[in-house]
């Protein structure tokens, strides 16, 4: 995918769009990638199964309800 999350197009509504398109989208998507570097940096996450069963949904491929996920948060080695 090459374009923004904050970038409007047709193709993509998440923030709307036109005059419609929401004015915290730069905000919002910031929070986001805070939020997953935050995750990626502190916890461990693993899906349950070897291949969890993928599911389409417009054009993205994700895990279907079902599939178990494993979260644990890492311990900090001491330096």
């Amino acid at each position: 995918m090459s374009r923004s999350a904050v970038t409007l197009d047709e193709s993509f509504l998440g923030f709307g769009y036109g005059k419609n398109a929401c004015p915290g989208r730069f905000f919002g998507s910031h929070i986001m990638k805070v939020v997953l570097a935050y995750l990626v940096m502190n916890y461990d996450v693993e899906f349950g199964s070897e291949e969890p069963p993928m599911k389409t949904m417009w054009e993205y491929r994700i895990p279907r309800e079902s599939t178990a996920i494993r979260i644990r948060r890492r311990v900090q080695a001491c330096n």
